[in-house]
């Protein structure tokens, strides 16, 4: 039995392309994220067992234009990372089983056009639009470090239990 494809039939299939909505395509994505956020999570547990806490860090290293593929590294470490552009970071305290966020900062270009433009967006719109203003102020870094001195306060006195974030 042979089948016979005519241009009609190529050009009908070209025509009418198969249509993906927006929300299908960020559904997906947000799924797989949190399963590679889980995954990275047990990984750090496996990873940093005898620590209170671990950073995960996600670095997307996609291009914007393709947000169904989810192209990022996620990343468990012990060390608290300064603020960079495509970065998502959270800290796990295992008492509690506990996942903070502490910022996103998006690609340097959304970033720039975020800070130079914030009064056109709100916080409302885009939620890590207090972090990239922090960001280029300089305040997230200046965070950062209190946040790291209280977990060395904290490691150094052998306390446990979580800091408050």
């Amino acid at each position: 039995m042979s089948v016979t494809i005519t241009n009609k039939d190529i050009n009908d299939k070209l025509s009418k392309p198969e249509y993906i909505s927006d929300i299908d395509i960020k559904s997906e994505y947000e799924k797989n994220y949190v399963k590679k956020i889980l995954k990275a999570v047990d990984d750090g547990i496996t990873k940093y067992k005898d620590a209170n806490f671990f950073f995960l860090e996600v670095l997307t290293i996609r291009p914007r234009a393709l947000i169904a593929v989810n192209n990022a590294e996620y990343i468990a470490r012990s060390s608290l990372p300064m603020p960079y552009y495509n970065q998502t970071l959270y800290i796990y305290q295992k008492e509690g089983e506990k996942l903070d966020f502490l910022w996103k900062i998006p690609d340097k270009r959304t970033a720039l056009h975020l800070y130079f433009n914030q009064d056109k967006y709100s916080s409302n719109n885009i939620r890590y639009l207090p972090y990239v203003i922090e960001f280029f102020n300089g305040d997230l870094i200046k965070k950062r470090d209190i946040l790291r001195d209280k977990l060395v306060e904290k490691e150094s006195n052998g306390r446990r239990g979580n800091v408050t974030i």
